[in-house]
């Protein structure tokens, strides 16, 4: 039997053109067993593509998977434990940044009030046009991930934060969107926020949405608590790293 010309590197086997005939069938056979293999190829070569779009990043005891398209730069201050430029990649746009944050002393007790008060203190970030409060219009979720407690939020409007906690000078942009997720930790909690003009926020947003998910403790025999859920407080997802 002769051979077709080559498709992605693979010689393709020619077929007998007459049904019925052995020949026939045994080519069919074959041709099939080939697209299966260029089949499982591509998807082998988008699987591979996809983590090597990523890479592990620590800040003390946590990992993540970070997207390389990120650009990691030296945190701020003592507070940031990890900071990522996240380009617009357009000229007079803003790039957006991802931070991630621990304060000393910072902890849920376990019944969700700090996680609502520093929900309630990013909402008061953002500044609706119709005056509508933004914990109105703020999407929130709860998971666990990798055994750990994740609070997460989406909002939209004018960014109007203090530009440094205590200076009283504030940012003022319009248009902008902000991620945010609180990360109950054993060894103190984390706060995780991706903030950008509304674009290129959402040009990034499943790298963010993968980054968050993708949080684990460094020790590998970290003990998985059982899940509970504060009493008022909605189940949460779950969602473990693969």
């Amino acid at each position: 039997m002769g051979f077709q010309p080559m498709m992605s590197g693979m010689a393709v086997p020619a077929m007998c053109s007459r049904a019925g005939c052995p020949c026939h069938e045994v080519g069919v056979e074959r041709m099939k067993k080939v697209v299966a293999l260029l089949i499982a190829g591509v998807f082998v070569g988008l699987a591979v593509s996809g983590c090597a779009e990523r890479r592990v990043v620590s800040a003390d005891s946590l990992m993540f998977d970070a997207s390389t398209k990120w650009v990691m730069e030296n945190p701020g201050h003592g507070s940031r434990r990890l900071q990522f430029r996240v380009p617009s990649n357009h000229a007079g746009v803003e790039d957006a940044t991802v931070i991630v944050w621990n304060f000393p002393g910072m902890r849920d007790p376990g019944d969700g009030t700090t996680v609502q008060k520093n929900i309630d203190r990013w909402c008061e970030q953002f500044v609706q046009g119709d005056g509508t409060p933004s914990a109105q219009v703020a999407t929130t979720a709860e998971y666990r991930i990798n055994g750990l407690p994740v609070h997460t939020v989406d909002l939209s409007g004018r960014y109007v934060a203090e530009v440094e906690p205590g200076s009283g000078l504030k940012h003022d942009k319009p248009a902008f969107r902000m991620i945010g997720a609180y990360v109950v930790s054993p060894e103190g909690d984390y706060i995780v926020k991706m903030i950008g003009p509304q674009p290129v926020v959402a040009a990034h947003e499943m790298a963010f949405d993968d980054f968050v998910k993708s949080v684990r403790m460094r020790d590998a025999t970290y003990v998985e608590p059982a899940a509970t859920t504060p009493p008022g407080r909605r189940a949460v997802l779950t969602a473990n790293r693969p």
